[in-house]
């Protein structure tokens, strides 16, 4: 079953709080307060990318999705390859890309184009 759209927000929530976080410390230890907006913004792009494709393809989940029980499959409910993972990836830096989820049953921008989506599985 299709995971919920408010699990899907709760999902995007802790994630980019995750990130945020980490792009808090990373900017800290190494860039220190004389970061530049340039510095800044690349370095949030590299590990929300790297912070995806990272646990979406060997986990199939990321932290959001492990506390929501959701999985990432594709269009016959089973692994992605890498490739639709790094697809599903890039297009999450499309601008306004979460707010597609306002405009459809279930899916995303990133889910239809790369032909994955989020399920719910219950333990």
């Amino acid at each position: 079953m299709e995971a919920s759209k408010w699990r899907r927000l709760i999902n995007w929530l802790i994630d980019n709080v995750l990130v945020l976080a980490l792009l808090a410390m990373l900017t800290r230890l190494t860039l220190g307060a004389n970061a530049t907006q340039l510095q800044l913004r690349l370095t949030s792009m590299s590990l929300l990318f790297g912070y995806y494709v990272l646990t979406e393809f060997y986990f199939q989940r990321s932290l959001g999705k492990v506390l929501t029980h959701t999985l990432v499959v594709n269009q016959h409910d089973e692994r992605p390859t890498l490739g639709a993972i790094l697809l599903r990836t890039l297009c999450r830096f499309i601008p306004l890309e979460p707010l597609s989820l306002l405009f459809s049953r279930n899916s995303t921008w990133h889910d239809t184009l790369s032909r994955t989506k989020v399920v719910f599985i219950s333990y």
